[in-house]
């Protein structure tokens, strides 16, 4: 089995989302990369009882990296879902002379304490880490000093096979813009753009937002809010109808 791949995950391993064709929800980014690869999944329930469960404890991103790096003998390359494990298990394969290959996505370069676990630990043994902000990016080339050919920003989560527009099966009235996601947006800006224009701006809010009893008093009338949460079905839907 030598060069086989190794998919690791932090939590459980979630049943996979199905066949390409005829999706009921996106694909997860971890299960295409899989698949494309021919992998098999690691994760904190891999880890058999021992020594090093004992000394992983409850913490799942150690559990993660170690049940890898037990497997690493029969794995080419491994890709990780975060740098909570990468950075746990590449000092592991490095004492071991593993001469594969880790990958990894980096979610969190603008913590200063991650930013100077990647700086420390360099790009030895990395056959790339991948950014889903060009930010993100920055502060490791820049900030961290890996080197620009190891560190490539790439967008998250993106299921374009499930998100194409001719599969929705009720499109929203068209004419607006649509705005959804996570954390951090900047709904402040996003708000006072709208005002600028004539069409309609629904917003699918997460995050740091109010809440969903909370008062749209001194918002744009052209800006529509939601924040309840969509079925995959709906969100696609209202990408579909936006131009």
């Amino acid at each position: 089995m030598s060069g086989s791949q190794l998919v690791v995950l932090r939590s459980p391993v979630p049943v996979p989302d199905g066949d390409a064709f005829g999706l009921t929800q996106p694909r997860t980014d971890f299960e295409l990369i899989r698949r494309l690869t021919g992998g098999a999944y690691a994760d904190c329930t891999t880890l058999a009882p021992g020594l090093y469960k004992q000394i992983a404890g409850k913490d799942e991103s150690t559990a993660a990296a170690f049940a890898a790096w037990k497997a690493r003998g029969e794995t080419g390359s491994i890709f990780t879902t975060g740098e909570e494990i990468a950075f746990r298990l590449l000092p592991l394969l490095r004492l071991a002379g593993w001469k594969g290959r880790l990958f990894s996505v980096i979610h969190a370069s603008h913590s200063w304490k991650w930013r100077r676990a990647a700086g420390l630990l360099g790009a030895a043994g990395v056959g790339m880490y991948y950014t889903v902000a060009s930010l993100q990016r920055d502060a490791l080339v820049r900030g961290a000093g890996l080197p620009g050919a190891k560190v490539k920003f790439i967008y998250d989560s993106v299921d374009a096979a499930f998100f194409d527009p001719a599969l929705a099966s009720a499109r929203s009235e068209g004419g607006y813009v649509f705005a959804c996601g996570l954390e951090n947006r900047d709904y402040d800006t996003l708000a006072a753009a709208a005002a600028s224009v004539s069409f309609k701006v629904r917003v699918q809010a997460s995050g740091y937002f109010p809440k969903e009893d909370a008062a749209d008093a001194g918002l744009p009338a052209n800006l529509e809010i939601n924040r309840t949460r969509l079925s995959y079905d709906d969100l696609r839907a209202r990408y579909a109808g936006a131009r």
